[in-house]
């Protein structure tokens, strides 16, 4: 039996149903002609236990004690005459729970039957030998002629597929699904009406147009980016989005922004103006950490706040696929620098806990002392094949290595060490029957104080 306190009968959790596919189809066909709304128009926010589980299906529902004895896989909701269906932090409202789940309670997952991802250790990657060589033999016949440029391109555009059914952000990586949240978060507690943000190594507005519809109204957006071609697709989107304003764009790497500014004519904001900088995964381009935040702190107003999101490749997948090549004798130029500031990264943005967090002492000792808060989250690379996970090791520095080798070292990592890139395949979730590696993130937000 179920139990309850009376004073305070809150949610209990009984347990989770795993998919849909646990419903027959009579049912599913009734949940879907009983669908009333989403999250987006009714306000449910995820419970709290959910975890901020990316994958497993939730079933929540308001009813009496007593159906719990028959129904397991449920979860008392206060939310009256409603049945929340959960996925990717989306949610559908059901009306009338009782006339529509009449399964037997055999037919809804428990807890212990949630389907788990199959680890790849080294006695399995012997067995799919063939499957790796074939996997490096596709990689090389598509990279090879192609000067570094191109091949960025054609392995990063692994990263942006697209779900068709619209289940997360992109296929190749769930490292937008993670700190999207965390930026709306920001945008709201950062910036007014009229405010004014500033996002350095811009990219092409992809990421931000997640979050431009939470901008306030008439916030300027001024951007810092290299590639001309996604400083023009990113000036396009601002002009799409009616209530935002156009800021400066400057086609510049950031270490040399303050010349290149002067050398062009455009005018910088002026340090102490913005609300909210951001530096999304750029981190990686400059060429002194250290400095380069430091000058976009100096940007910032008082409580204003710099979000900097970057993977830690100390452990991710791009980071030891470096090592690998670099230790299958391959030559990035300077290994030895290339590795110490993964390392450095590490040891200013990282967490305390893990060694790192010394960026607030260097800010301070600068004149711009800041409060941060560091989220480290346990984000993924996925690939449909093998193949994909190999070109995916040429999305971060070793993107600007020429040649194949580099290929041939990150299929050598996956396939002799496995573990280290926790190599698996999913069995659930919108990715199911991809191929993933470890590739984690820290979200962090410098609020400058004064």
């Amino acid at each position: 039996m179920i139990s309850r306190t009376a004073t305070r009968p809150g949610p209990i959790r009984v347990g989770f149903a795993r998919d849909l596919g646990n419903l027959s189809a009579a049912v599913r066909a009734e949940l879907v002609r009983e669908n009333v709304g989403t999250s987006k128009d009714s306000g449910v926010q995820p419970g709290p236990d959910n975890g901020g589980c990316p994958v497993r299906r939730r079933l929540w529902m308001t009813s009496p004690p007593e159906w719990f004895d028959r129904h397991r896989g449920a979860k008392l909701c206060k939310r009256k005459n409603k049945v929340i269906l959960h996925c990717c932090e989306r949610f559908t409202l059901i009306s009338n729970p009782l006339s529509v789940l009449r399964e037997r309670p055999e037919k809804l997952a428990c807890p212990s039957n949630i389907p788990m991802p199959i680890q790849i250790d080294r006695k399995r990657a012997e067995n799919l030998a063939p499957q790796f060589d074939e996997a490096l033999e596709l990689v090389r016949n598509e990279f090879e002629g192609l000067d570094p440029h191109r091949q960025y391109r054609n392995a990063f555009a692994r990263l942006l597929k697209p779900d068709p059914l619209g289940r997360v952000l992109m296929m190749g990586t769930d490292q937008r699904d993670m700190f999207a949240p965390e930026l709306r978060r920001a945008i709201e507690t950062s910036v007014p009406t009229d405010g004014h943000i500033f996002d350095f190594g811009a990219g092409d507005g992809q990421t931000f147009a997640l979050v431009a519809d939470s901008v306030p109204q008439g916030t300027r957006v001024s951007i810092e980016e290299p590639n001309p071609e996604y400083l023009a697709d990113y000036r396009a989107l601002l002009k799409t989005k009616a209530h935002l304003r156009p800021g400066m764009a400057l086609a510049a790497e950031f270490d040399e922004i303050d010349a290149a500014a002067e050398r062009s004519g455009e005018k910088l904001p002026s340090d102490g103006s913005i609300d909210l900088g951001l530096a999304l995964h750029m981190i990686y381009f400059v060429n002194d950490l250290p400095a380069s935040v430091t000058r976009m702190v100096r940007f910032l107003k008082p409580g204003g706040v710099l979000f900097v999101v970057v993977t830690d490749e100390t452990v991710g997948y791009t980071g030891l696929a470096l090592k690998s090549f670099i230790e299958h004798g391959g030559d990035t130029g300077d290994n030895a620098r290339h590795l110490s500031v993964i390392a450095e990264r590490r040891r200013l943005l990282g967490l305390p806990a893990e060694g790192g967090g010394a960026m607030a002492e260097l800010l301070s000792a600068a004149g711009t002392p800041v409060e941060i808060n560091v989220r480290r989250q346990p984000s993924r690379l996925y690939g449909h094949s093998l193949a994909d996970l190999i070109a995916l090791s040429s999305i971060a520095l070793l993107a600007s290595v020429e040649g194949l080798e580099k290929f041939a070292a990150a299929a050598a990592l996956l396939r002799h060490n496995p573990e280290a890139v926790d190599l698996r395949i999913e069995d659930d979730g919108p990715r199911k029957g991809m191929w993933s590696v470890t590739q984690p993130q820290w979200v962090a937000a410098f609020r400058r104080t004064h």
